[in-house]
């Protein structure tokens, strides 16, 4: 019934991807759908989802080097805990600096790295859905030594926007093209 987008160069702002996502709404919006009809769905949606190729290499790519920044990051960090003295202070920084708690927040909202983020941009690639960023751009529990202690505090960039389509965060890679500077920080009270 559906036609693979990809195979057909559909991508984008494309009419007919406007005018099948515009059906697939109304479909989802009907309370009661026939097996035929949330089949049909299911699929539509999926369709939609997928990256155009040039999407795909990019975020190939931003992974790639996110998995090389990784190891090396690894590598530095085995070298540093082999100065004893050094992880000790490093350690205590962390805890004093509220590590033990972002450790407890990243079990249940793991943080995406900003530093991947920036590489798929740089390669041309848009922001996927939460459930598609990669394992290796995810700041776990486990991972939580990536995250940098800086001017004094432990630095965590939150950025949030609305998804530009009911069924892709943004898909044309136009919010993180052009983000808005982040408010100026709040003037010291007397």
């Amino acid at each position: 019934m559906l036609q693979d987008f990809r195979e057909r160069g559909l991508h984008g702002d494309s009419p007919i991807i406007i005018e099948r996502a515009t059906a697939l709404r109304a479909l989802l919006d009907q309370p009661e759908k026939s097996p035929e009809d949330q089949k049909a769905l299911d699929d539509g949606v999926w369709q939609l989802w997928q990256l155009t190729p040039a999407q795909e290499a990019a975020a190939d790519r931003a992974l790639a080097e996110q998995q090389k920044r990784i190891a090396s990051e690894a590598e530095a960090k085995a070298l540093a805990t082999r100065d004893h003295a050094n992880w000790q202070r490093a350690e205590r920084e962390w805890l004093a600096r509220g590590g033990k708690r972002i450790e407890e927040l990243l079990v249940t909202t793991p943080l995406v790295d900003l530093k991947w983020v920036v590489a798929l941009v740089e390669a041309g690639g848009v922001v996927p859905r939460a459930q598609e960023v990669p394992d290796a751009a995810k700041i776990t529990p486990e991972r939580s030594w990536r995250i940098a202690l800086w001017l004094g505090g432990i630095a965590v960039l939150v950025l949030s926007y609305p998804w530009l389509d009911w069924w892709h965060p943004d898909r044309n890679g136009a919010q993180l093209c052009h983000p808005h500077p982040p408010p100026p920080p709040p003037s010291p009270t007397l």
